[in-house]
C-alpha cells in the first residue's frame, strides 16, 4: 500500500523520467537530422547542447529507477518488449560521442568528431616500433 501511494508521489513529484528522456532523445534525434543535412544554424546546436545535459540529467535519475527495477528488465528481456528496446535505445545515445574539443574548440560535426577520434586512437596505438 505504501509502495503505491510513494509511486503516485514520485510521479507527481518528478514526472515520468522515462517518457521525458524519450521526449528528449526524439528532439536531440530531428537536431541530428538537420544537421546531418548541413541545415543546423549555432542556435540549433545550442538548443542540442542544452538537451544533451538534460538528457544527461534525466539518464541518472533512469539510472536509479533502472537499478531498482532490474528485475523488470531481466523480465521483459525475453519477450522482445518495447520497454527493453528503450532502455537500449537511450543506452547507446547516453553512450554516444556528439562533440569533442579540441585545442580549446567545440567540434561538432558528425564527420569531423568521427574523423577526430579514428585520428586520435590511430596515433594512440600505432606503438613505439613504428
Amino acid at each position: 500500500m505504501l509502495k503505491a501511494y510513494i509511486k503516485v508521489w514520485n510521479i507527481e513529484v518528478f514526472g515520468n523520467v522515462f517518457q521525458e528522456g524519450e521526449e528528449i532523445q526524439k528532439r536531440i534525434q530531428k537536431l541530428d537530422t538537420k544537421d546531418d543535412e548541413s541545415e543546423l544554424d549555432e542556435v540549433g546546436r545550442e538548443e542540442r547542447k542544452l538537451l544533451l545535459t538534460k538528457l544527461s540529467r534525466n539518464s541518472l535519475s533512469q539510472e536509479a529507477l533502472l537499478q531498482e527495477g532490474s528485475s523488470q528488465v531481466l523480465k521483459h528481456r525475453d519477450s522482445n518488449s518495447k520497454y527493453f528496446y528503450s532502455v537500449i535505445k537511450w543506452r547507446s545515445v547516453r553512450n554516444g560521442l556528439r562533440e569533442i574539443k579540441e585545442e580549446g574548440q567545440w567540434v561538432e560535426e558528425h564527420g569531423t568528431v568521427k574523423e577526430k577520434v579514428r585520428d586520435f586512437f590511430k596515433e594512440r596505438f600505432r606503438g613505439e616500433d613504428s
